[in-house]
Formats: C-alpha cells, sequence, structure tokens
C-alpha cells in the first residue's frame, strides 16, 4: 500500500504544479540531449585524430636539417644532410627498414605556356612505399633512372590541372 499511496501523492502534485512538471521535464531531456551529443562529438574528434595519425605511419621518423636563428640573424654554421647521411643511415642503422632522402622547393613550373606554382619534391623511387602513395597513370622512375640521373618527374592531378589537363595523360 505504501507504494501505492507515494504514486498517487506524486500524480497529485505533477497535476496541481503543471508548468513546474513540464519545465522539470524539459530540463532533463535537454541536459540528457547535451550529454550524448557531447559524447559524440567526443568520439568523432577521437576517431578523426586516431585516424589522421595513423595516416603519418606508425614507424616513421622524419629528420630535418634546420636553419639555426640566433638573435634575428642566421648563423652560417647551418647543418645540411648531405647523401652521404643517407648512405651512412642505410649502412648503419639496423633497425631502419627504409631511408628516403627528400628535399622541397616551392617553385614555377611551365608547360607549353601554362604555368604553375608548385611544391617540387626531390627524392628517390622508393617513396612509394615509405609514404605508402601509389601512382594512377604512368610509372614511376626506377633505381635506374636514379643512377642515370635521368630528368624525370612525376606530377600530382593538381599540378596536372593547374597546367591544363583535364585528365592525367597515360603515359
Amino acid at each position: 500500500m505504501l507504494l501505492g499511496e507515494i504514486v498517487a501523492v506524486a500524480l497529485r502534485a505533477l497535476r496541481a504544479n503543471t508548468l513546474r512538471s513540464i519545465l522539470t521535464m524539459l530540463g532533463i531531456v535537454i541536459a540528457v540531449a547535451a550529454v550524448i551529443a557531447m559524447l559524440a562529438l567526443g568520439a568523432g574528434a577521437r576517431h578523426a585524430i586516431q585516424s589522421r595519425i595513423a595516416a603519418l605511419g606508425t614507424t616513421e621518423l622524419s629528420v630535418h636539417a634546420t636553419r639555426v636563428v640566433q638573435g634575428g640573424v642566421e648563423r652560417s654554421d647551418t647543418h645540411r644532410l648531405r647523401m652521404e647521411d643517407v648512405q651512412f643511415l642505410r649502412a648503419r642503422a639496423h633497425l631502419l627498414t627504409m631511408v628516403q632522402p627528400q628535399q622541397d622547393r616551392d617553385l614555377q613550373v611551365e608547360y607549353h605556356g601554362a604555368n604553375a606554382f608548385t611544391q617540387i619534391t626531390g627524392t628517390t623511387p622508393n617513396i612509394l612505399q615509405v609514404k605508402q602513395f601509389r601512382i594512377a597513370v604512368g610509372r614511376m622512375f626506377s633505381d635506374q633512372d636514379d643512377r642515370a640521373r635521368r630528368r624525370l618527374a612525376v606530377l600530382g592531378t593538381t599540378v596536372l590541372q593547374n597546367l591544363g589537363f583535364d585528365q592525367p595523360a597515360a603515359a
């Protein structure tokens, strides 16, 4: 009987204060919805961050030469990485599976009168494996091309579009 009496008193109190009851229920619904939305946002952000970190590669280590600036003046003893450093890493760093040298520079390229300002990357053929890139059309230059110092280029789709190509041309 006690439970039935409690329910009856509660229902009478709800009927007596209808507006207060509705506002209280509305507040509870909004609070629960806000908590659910925040949890969903947090899970989405966590997933986005994890996928970006995973895209970097779990076993990639980048070494960059830097400029030394002291007191607003660039020092002349800037350390530069050379191909000898790459060979040293290949020969002595036994825990590294691949070494891929790379030098980037922003330059203007021209093809049949069309110009594009883009990033040029000087590298070796193993960039495809290290960065997990793939070529849609054509081929990557080979180690033989690299040793023969052939002047070859692999173009990205943005560069092709900027130079006036609608679709990548087959090699």
